[in-house]
């Protein structure tokens, strides 16, 4: 006797603060500070001016996503995909940015003030014109494959 199971994958999307948490929502503007977004899939999504102050958004994928005006202050986003993210003018002042890819990223006049970005994976063509830092910035030791892609980013 042979038995077939089948699984189906239910999508589940969770809805914060009248945003639904999913690829290519729309929720500019949008309050969630502290918010859990651990494994969140917003990819590009429009964040764009929202407040995540303090919010847990590691290992999320957020490629493409419109981040731009956002506070990010003291975010984690540790072990996130921010490949095309455009955090344009976001305050990511403290944020956990450890182990991100950050290739093709525009973080032009982002406040990265005291920002941990030790372990970045990538800056390969990453957009830092502008971009404010301060002494407590961490950056990552650039070396053997990471500094290829720093020399194509467009630091400062």
């Amino acid at each position: 006797m042979l038995i077939t199971i089948t699984l189906l994958v239910v999508s589940c999307t969770e809805t914060i603060n009248g945003c639904r948490i999913e690829p290519e929502t729309i929720c500019p503007n949008i309050d969630l500070p502290e918010a859990d977004l651990n494994r969140a899939s917003l990819n590009s999504a429009d964040l764009s001016g929202a407040n995540l102050t303090r919010a847990n958004v590691s290992e999320a994928n957020l490629s493409g996503a419109d981040l731009s005006n956002a506070n990010l202050a003291n975010a984690n986003l540790q072990d996130s995909n921010l490949r095309g993210t455009y955090f344009r003018n976001a305050n990511l002042h403290g944020a956990n940015l450890r182990k991100v890819s950050l290739s093709r990223a525009d973080l032009g006049e982002a406040d990265l003030s005291g920002a941990n970005l030790t372990l970045v994976i990538n800056l390969d063509e990453a957009n830092l014109n502008g971009a404010q830092y301060d002494s407590q910035t961490r950056w990552p030791r650039l070396s053997g494959r990471d500094a290829s892609g720093a020399t194509r980013a467009k630091l400062f």
